[in-house]
């Protein structure tokens, strides 16, 4: 039980963080070395999502995947037909991972600097007062770091089956092995977990309502993963809508009804099926609408400064986007700490999300930064663009390729680099230094100029950029 100090104020804390993901984490230690009183109000597991359940885990056993399928690949090592991926193995070097990543001592870690870790759901009475676990605590500030859930179609019969999240997949997967999966979405998280599941050697399907997967890419990266998932036999349905989901009338199966406009009505048998139809703020039960704070189109909504419209009321992370990323959440997360700790609340840090950079671990990786340039297409901004594909460079002639390939694009009269999308291998390490480039206004001329490592996928960055 947390002492009721009070402070000037009748404050019980200086600040309450609930969440205590990467975000939230991040937050409580960057204000207790500011020497606030803090507090973290947890509901699950220490550490939240992205250790537990996503980014962590999810990752580790994609390395795995990735790393079998290119010894299946290399013609030097003879008898590779033989090697099996086993789901079981990967799930318990996923378990070992999350471990390392420390999420378990995070608590003894916040008692060493003096937070204190309320366990329980945080409902808000009003915007200074939040129970938890049937306690009255009050705070000067609060941050929001609650992340997000699941988010479950409504697809009649589909409540009625046991499907699996990455939330429940660890256990789930332990308990029965699946030999095929059809999985419901087609954006990141649906693409990973048909890579680590094809990889085992499961039947795969994906089903997604777009016009292509990971829509929110730029087109050729749709594109070269849809042609990769053919390659390892993952069956891909664009533009389907799912219309029901039920037991199979034979076997142990289920089976999932979708339409499709080049197949019409499909029903696929499957040993399981997976969400992954996107992300959504938590329902309820946490009193945000006692605050008076606003929320629009299903997100809390704040300012430059990661203010609520309650300004003493922060809100960090997947509550808020634009981006549901943990990369995105941990900026969000030291710009809010800040300006808490900010004497001068009139020149308050900003975030900036344009040269924020994401990745899709899939093989090949895709990773992109700057706007999009569907996005500017719609918006009329002119700009460049060049692709060089990956085949280009002597390291495409040492290893596959992938179909993988580097497209920039820039302002037409400064040619300042705008964006870029990189697909191929080692994508996610070297996102930065084009989000970097896009930061600092590096110009087409001089990343042209950058003497690149031979021979390295990194070169097909210069060419791209002597093109544009």
């Amino acid at each position: 039980m947390a002492k009721k100090n009070t402070d000037t104020h009748g404050y019980t804390f200086d600040t309450i963080i609930i969440g205590s993901g990467p975000a939230g984490s991040t937050a409580a230690e960057i204000l207790a070395h500011g020497g606030q009183r803090v507090a973290i109000v947890e509901a699950e597991k220490l550490g939240g999502e992205c250790l537990n359940y996503g980014c962590v885990p999810t990752k580790s056993m994609l390395t795995a995947a990735h790393l079998f399928r290119s010894v299946k690949n290399q013609k030097a090592i003879t008898n590779s037909g033989l090697l099996k991926l086993r789901i079981n193995k990967l799930v318990s070097l996923a378990e070992n991972n999350i471990a390392k990543t420390g999420a378990e001592e995070l608590g003894t870690e916040f008692k060493k600097l003096g937070i204190t870790v309320l366990e329980g759901r945080a409902y808000f009475l009003d915007s200074r007062y939040i129970d938890v676990g049937g306690e009255k605590y009050s705070a000067n500030n609060f941050i929001i770091a609650t992340g997000g859930e699941v988010a479950i179609p409504n697809v009649p019969g589909l409540d009625g089956l046991d499907y699996l999240t990455y939330k429940n997949f660890l256990p789930k997967i332990k308990e029965r092995t699946p030999r095929s999966v059809t999985i419901i979405g087609g954006g990141a998280v649906g693409c990973e977990y048909a890579q680590i599941l094809s990889a085992t050697g499961a039947k795969v399907n994906i089903v997604e309502c777009a016009e292509r997967l990971v829509s929110d890419q730029e087109p050729e990266a749709s594109e070269v993963l849809l042609k990769n998932f053919e390659k390892v036999g993952v069956k891909v349905y664009l533009s389907a809508r799912v219309v029901a989901a039920h037991p199979s009338s034979t076997g142990n199966l289920k089976e999932v009804e979708i339409i499709c406009p080049k197949d019409g009505q499909i029903d696929l048998k499957t040993d399981s099926i997976m969400v992954a139809a996107g992300k959504k703020m938590r329902d309820g039960g946490d009193g945000l609408g006692n605050t008076g704070i606003h929320c629009e189109n299903g997100l809390i909504k704040t300012d430059s400064h990661c203010r609520t419209t309650q300004e003493h009321i922060y809100a960090i992370g997947d509550t808020t986007g634009p981006y549901r990323l943990t990369s995105t959440a941990l900026q969000q997360a030291r710009i809010a700490a800040l300006n808490i700790l900010s004497p001068i609340k009139k020149n308050l840090a900003t975030v900036d999300h344009t040269v924020t950079p994401s990745c899709i671990f899939t093989l090949p990786e895709v990773a992109k930064v700057g706007e999009s340039t569907i996005s500017l297409r719609t918006r009329k901004v002119k700009f460049v663009e060049s692709i060089v594909l990956l085949s280009n460079v002597t390291r495409a002639k040492l290893e596959d390729d992938l179909g993988g390939f580097v497209k920039l694009w820039a302002d037409p009269v400064s040619k300042n680099i705008l964006g870029a999308c990189l697909v191929g291998p080692n994508s996610a390490e070297q996102i930065s230094s084009l989000a970097l480039a896009i930061k600092m206004k590096v110009s087409t001329h001089q990343l042209a100029d950058l003497t690149q490592v031979f021979p390295t996928w990194s070169e097909a960055i210069s060419l791209a950029a002597s093109e544009l």
